[in-house]
């Protein structure tokens, strides 16, 4: 039985640090998200369009699955599931506040790209989160 443990041990050790060697990318950008990339966001743009002046909308992923956030409006809550390079969100649910219909267009906006999210890059301290051909969706910037 000691011996089972012993070497279970050693195939997760070797995988892990295969994990660390893989040069595609893959193993860095999801040893990096849940390493370092969890956390609180400021975002930034959405779909490459900078974000309303003093709405301040935040996302904030955990490492147990779960976001949250702020829309500049509304908070909204959900999951997350992140696979290899693949990241997607499910459904939020959100407070229903009403807003100026310029926050209120943000908001929409924004909760109905989240749904759309394929992937996400790293840009310095940013993550920027992508569609399934890579294009910017959502770019937010690491509150440190």
């Amino acid at each position: 039985m000691q011996q089972r443990t012993k070497l279970a041990a050693l195939l997760i050790a070797g995988a892990s640090l295969g994990a660390c060697n893989n040069t595609d990318g893959v193993g860095d950008m999801a040893m990096s998200l849940a390493g370092g990339y969890l956390g609180q966001y400021q975002i930034t743009e959405i779909e490459g369009e900078a974000i309303l002046a003093d709405s301040k909308p935040e996302l904030s992923l955990s490492e147990d699955g779960t976001v949250s956030g702020n829309t500049g409006c509304n908070n909204f809550s959900g999951k997350y599931e992140w696979v290899g390079t693949a990241l997607s969100f499910g459904d939020m649910a959100s407070t229903r506040k009403m807003c100026a219909p310029a926050l209120m267009g943000q908001e929409q906006k924004l909760l109905g790209l989240l749904t759309s999210v394929k992937g996400a890059k790293l840009d310095g301290l940013d993550l920027v989160l992508t569609d399934g051909a890579k294009n910017p969706l959502v770019r937010a910037a690491k509150i440190q």
